[in-house]
């Protein structure tokens, strides 16, 4: 019984000390996480990826070419999920530099008129969504 009480403390305080760790941003570590996981990404993973975007990675191009594809990915295969969380997350996540980005996508991998028909069916804030798609048509169109 003491052991079971052992290993569920010390699983309780490692998670906590791993869930209160920062997310920097420009950080490759988690993108090469979200890179490994895509399609399968929780909640908390893909507000840590969302949480990597900011204008002061705009100098830094690998980091913005790499989190701008797969940006672009994983929001392809986890659609509502990343909307919801990105929504949710506006003011732990730099909302207006990622809505940036899908108005510039990097590389053309993605059908965004498919993307855009899922968008579309996801219930979310109407202005929110209105900006997402806006973004992603403009990013077509510069195609």
């Amino acid at each position: 019984m003491k052991a079971i009480i052992y290993i569920i403390t010390i699983l309780a305080l490692s998670s906590t000390a791993l869930s209160g760790q920062s997310i920097n941003k420009c950080d490759g570590n988690i993108l090469l996480l979200t890179s490994e996981h895509v399609g399968q990404l929780t909640p908390k993973e893909i507000r840590d990826f969302l949480m990597t975007f900011g204008r002061e990675c705009n100098g830094n191009i690998e980091f913005s070419e790499w989190s701008n594809e797969l940006l672009f990915s994983v929001l392809a295969q986890q659609t509502e999920l990343v909307l919801v969380v990105l929504e949710k997350e506006k003011y732990t996540v730099d909302q207006d530099e990622i809505i940036d980005d899908l108005s510039q996508p990097i590389a053309n991998r993605i059908d965004i008129k498919n993307l855009i028909s899922k968008i579309d069916k996801i219930k979310i804030d109407g202005e929110f969504k209105k900006r997402v798609i806006n973004a992603l048509m403009a990013g077509a169109d510069a195609d």
